[in-house]
């Protein structure tokens, strides 16, 4: 925490200056007492003679009442700041031996820092008659088991409170704290939920025994300047730890002796670090600094409803400056369950006299998302007498499996083996492409086969077209006795040749050239020339074969 902030705090606390000029009202005492001397010399030596008797025998009367008397609390002229090392190593609230200084009435003196003026400085809280409950609609509550105690019996809502049985200081500022109401916070989740200016811290009873006194003083040290970030303008206060029963059920684990001890390390922290210090011990303990016995839930260590009232009256009757406390406060009622339920004992009542009592009836007012199989889902709980809320997650639904299949979503249940019951569901054609079949399902699980599988349809052949025969390119003039001769043979052959020269299947032609189908035309062949001319035709041509020809 930056030391402006914490100057920031301390001016807060200041009211007017103390007086110090009191030379002017010295010297008019001095003028009415050499007055009073003149006139009553013989009353005055009597008075004299008294007083002196009464110094000789004072420090005898002083020494007996120290035996008779209740062990002292801690009050603000007892804390020294040098006791504490070099955790409080840069106060200024202090003078220069360390020591705290207090006015007449009791409340802290301190110097400012801008003025150089002694003030008062209330880091104490002080009583002020005449405070509303309506006060504590302005405070929340950090603490353990005893504060869980002071839910579980009514005397503060369970919205308003942030506690767990057993937490020491040292776990708080990363805890998981679980309300009454269901309700998860951290402290930081906590403060940023809740809109209340005043802050009590009620820790500190768990944790003492083992501890280092330097790690416990720091561990608290870190927790309260935690909190004074996360709410850089609302008011802290630390509560003194309540005493014990140095020989109740805890005997082994705390003591009078050390909670006194921590006290003082509580209100020298306060005063450093400029917030409150609520000091309730003095109506708690008995003339030993113990446990008050009415006050005592039965293990020495935790309260009774009759406590508790006392406790939350003496709240509200010693509030932070400048708080209000119009109307009454209603205390929000949940029941305690778990653990919870241990903090009230048996026959206690459990509200007390000036809080009105509502129970939480909660439903569900708005669903911000849907669970699934197997995500969990959002909703909105609503209190249907006041304007309470807070979101809770809806468990994730699982899958609800019949015969290997789940009924929402369709997952396949692992491991699952059908015996199949199945059923013609529809045919598949076959195309060119592929074959065709029947498609069967299990009528339980909705599985599927193939059966009856076709082959696939053959496509259909297309007729042969015919390819048009090109006309016969002309020869050069050195061939013209071999184109007479050809004439002659077309002249002699039978109109059988000349179909045959036209185009056969795939026959040889009358021509000296080959036609046929594979589109060849019967043009002039140099081997017929060579040959003596003689062209033949093939039985497949349907053609004769002719005589004759010109060599």
């Amino acid at each position: 925490m930056r030391e402006d902030e914490r100057r920031r705090r301390r001016r807060k606390h200041h009211s007017k200056p103390v007086k110090k000029d009191l030379k002017h009202s010295l010297h008019n005492i001095k003028l009415k007492a050499i007055d009073i001397w003149k006139e009553n010399k013989f009353e005055c030596i009597s008075v004299g003679v008294l007083i002196v008797a009464a110094a000789v025998a004072l420090p005898f009367i002083v020494s007996s009442v120290k035996k008779t008397s209740p062990a002292p609390t801690a009050t603000t002229a007892d804390v020294n700041l040098e006791d504490y090392g070099s955790l409080f190593a840069d106060d200024k609230g202090s003078d220069k031996n360390g020591n705290t200084k207090t006015s007449s009435n009791g409340i802290r003196v301190k110097v400012d820092e801008e003025t150089g003026e002694e003030i008062e400085d209330p880091t104490v809280l002080a009583e002020k008659k005449g405070t509303k409950s309506g006060y504590l609609d302005n405070c929340v509550f950090i603490g353990d088991s005893r504060t869980v105690a002071m839910v579980s019996y009514g005397v503060i809502s369970d919205e308003d409170v942030l506690a767990k049985v057993g937490i020491s200081h040292t776990a708080v500022k990363n805890y998981t704290f679980t309300q009454n109401s269901g309700k998860q916070y951290t402290v930081k989740s906590f403060l940023q939920a809740k809109s209340e200016p005043v802050i009590y811290i009620a820790l500190g009873v768990n944790g003492m025994k083992g501890a280092k006194e330097e790690d416990y003083e720091k561990a608290f040290k870190d927790l309260v300047e935690y909190i004074m970030e996360l709410g850089p303008d609302r008011k802290i206060v630390l509560m003194a730890i309540w005493p014990v029963d140095d020989n109740g059920t805890y005997k082994g684990s705390v003591k009078n002796e050390w909670i006194d001890k921590y006290n003082d390390f509580l209100l020298a922290l306060a005063e450093y670090e400029g917030i409150y210090y609520l000091d309730i011990n003095n109506i708690l303990k008995d003339k030993n600094g113990s446990i008050k016995k009415e006050y005592d839930g039965g293990d020495g260590l935790h309260y009774s409803a009759t406590a508790y009232n006392v406790i939350i009256d003496y709240i509200i009757s010693h509030p932070v400056p400048d708080v209000s406390d119009d109307g009454d406060y209603v205390v929000h009622y949940v029941k305690p369950r778990g653990e919870y339920k241990d903090m009230i004992k048996k026959g206690d009542p459990i509200v007390t006299p000036q809080a009105s009592v509502h129970e939480h009836k909660y439903y569900t007012s708005e669903v911000k998302r849907e669970a699934t199989c197997t995500d969990p889902g959002l909703r909105v709980m609503a209190c249907e007498g006041c304007d309470s809320t807070y979101e809770e997650e809806i468990p994730a639904l699982g899958h609800d499996y019949e015969n290997g299949k789940c009924k929402r979503c369709g997952a396949k249940q692992e491991g699952y083996s059908c015996d199949h019951d199945w059923k013609f569901d529809h045919t598949v054609a076959a195309t060119y492409d592929s074959g065709g079949y029947d498609v069967y399902k299990c009528s339980k699980c909705s599985a599927t086969e193939e059966r009856n599988q076709t082959s696939a349809l053959t496509r259909p052949t297309d007729p042969p077209k015919e390819t048009p025969t090109e006309a016969p390119a002309e020869q050069p003039a050195s061939n013209e006795s071999n184109n007479q001769s050809e004439q002659t043979n077309q002249q002699e052959s039978s109109g059988e040749q000349q179909n045959s020269g036209e185009g056969g299947g795939s026959g040889e032609s009358g021509g000296s050239g080959e036609s046929g189908g594979s589109g060849e035309s019967g043009g002039t062949s140099n081997e017929s020339s060579e040959s003596g001319g003689s062209n033949s035709s093939t039985p497949e041509s349907g053609g004769s074969e002719p005589s004759g020809g010109s060599e």
